[in-house]
């Protein structure tokens, strides 16, 4: 029992400097974001849902430019044969309707700010592309990691599983102490198999979102030094993200719309003019040609016409109050965003310090407490494998933290309205 407890406490040692070790000097956090940076770059230029947006963009100014044009003019010609078989006239007509220019005016407002909406819609897509990316980029960081620490636990388990079959040949160990690390060490391939499908969809999804459409084969992402970074005063972030998210600057602009709109239905009222002109040849003896010109106005203040007018320019007044009641309410998401933001970071940062500076090393004391016990005969041996269990557990708990502090770190650059993870120096 003693050997196999001593052979279990050297494999512990073995397992806790590969736990800390992982054949290359571990990254800082500015380097993880500029391999994130590098993809989002790459996708930028390649995926179609980034295209559509820059296509409706480019048809939304477009748009803006056709409001500027006025409508096009009719051109008639009126054939019309006289009595006699020589004699006939033509009739040829110029029409032009012109809208009344300040109603016209705003309504060329309204197409330009639809078309700054569509941009900034285009450049928020951008952003929720590079935080997709982050946390796709993040998912493989963190199955990167329990790869490692399931790889080091087998080796772990498999050390103590060969000492324990040697000792239960020469009549020293028990048959439950084999089997019950057979089956630890079993479930670890399990976990093993599972995690490498769990990449394989991560990996789809990152490949997705960077615009291939082919499978395509992600490197192992290196190891993070992570540490916490001090972050501005929540007033001063929520100011910036106000400024800066492309977001709510497409909700301002089409808020702005929603005004030009209602302007232009008030307007409605005031009349549109027609300008012609008209030339009449004729063909007959004694006949001279003759021409004309004529002006005309629409009624839109006309009774059975009102009613219609009216309607518009209440819907209208209706929908800009709407869009000014859902772009304060955005202002008020967008700053309690910030502060679920900056909520998540301190959560994460507080895993992040317990399992490395306390979770991690009192699982790894207990554990060798366990096996002093062990070697002492005051304990089981089911309780040094339940603290086994307890430095594995502690171990992944503190790769989840990480992956949820790079992850909160990419959802506060997103909130404030960063097109990208921002480059961080100055770890704290």
């Amino acid at each position: 029992m003693r050997r196999l407890a001593a052979i279990l406490a050297g494999a512990i040692g073995i397992f806790s400097a590969l736990s800390n070790t992982t054949g290359a000097a571990p990254v800082s956090v500015s380097s993880h974001q500029s391999a994130i940076r590098v993809f989002v770059n790459e996708a930028l230029e390649k995926n179609p849902l980034l295209k559509a947006y820059a296509l409706d963009s480019e048809g939304a100014e477009r748009a803006a430019v056709a409001s500027k044009g006025f409508i096009a003019p009719e051109f008639s010609a009126a054939y019309m044969p006289g009595m006699a078989g020589s004699t006939f006239e033509i009739d040829y007509s110029l029409q032009q309707m012109i809208m009344f220019p300040v109603k016209w005016a705003a309504m060329n407002k309204a197409a330009l700010s639809r078309a700054i909406a569509a941009r900034a819609e285009a450049m928020a897509a951008g952003n929720t592309l590079a935080l997709d990316i982050a946390h796709a980029y993040n998912q493989l960081y963190y199955i990167d990691r329990k790869l490692d620490l399931v790889a080091k636990d087998r080796q772990l388990l498999q050390v103590a599983s060969a000492a324990a079959k040697k000792q239960y040949e020469i009549g020293m160990g028990s048959q439950a102490q084999v089997l019950t690390l057979d089956i630890e060490t079993e479930r670890l391939a399990t976990d093993s198999i599972s995690l490498g499908l769990q990449r394989v969809s991560a990996a789809a999804m990152l490949t997705a979102l960077l615009g291939d459409s082919a499978d395509r084969v992600f490197a192992a992402t290196p190891e993070c030094s992570i540490a916490v970074f001090q972050t501005l005063p929540p007033d001063s972030l929520a100011l910036l993200a106000l400024a800066q998210r492309p977001d709510l600057a497409a909700m301002e602009a089409e808020q702005a719309m929603a005004l030009h709109e209602k302007d232009a239905s008030r307007m409605a009222y005031f009349p549109d003019f027609m300008i012609g002109a008209g030339y009449r040849q004729r063909q007959a003896v004694d006949a001279t040609d003759s021409w004309s010109i004529m002006a005309g106005i629409t009624l839109p203040f006309a009774p059975w016409s009102l009613k219609k007018y009216s309607a518009t320019s209440g819907q209208m007044q209706l929908a800009h109050a709407s869009m000014q009641k859902k772009y304060e309410n955005m202002k008020n998401m967008v700053k309690a965003e910030v502060l679920d933001a900056l909520s998540n970071l301190a959560r994460a940062a507080s895993q992040l310090r317990f399992y490395g500076h306390t979770g991690i090393p009192k699982a790894e004391l207990s554990l060798q407490s366990a096996i002093a016990s062990y070697q002492q005969g005051k304990t089981e041996f089911s309780m040094v494998i339940d603290n086994v269990r307890m430095v594995i557990m502690a171990r992944e708990q503190h790769a989840l933290a990480a992956q949820e502090y790079l992850d909160a770190l990419a959802r506060l650059d997103f909130t404030i309205g960063l097109p990208m993870p921002m480059a961080r120096e100055g770890e704290k």
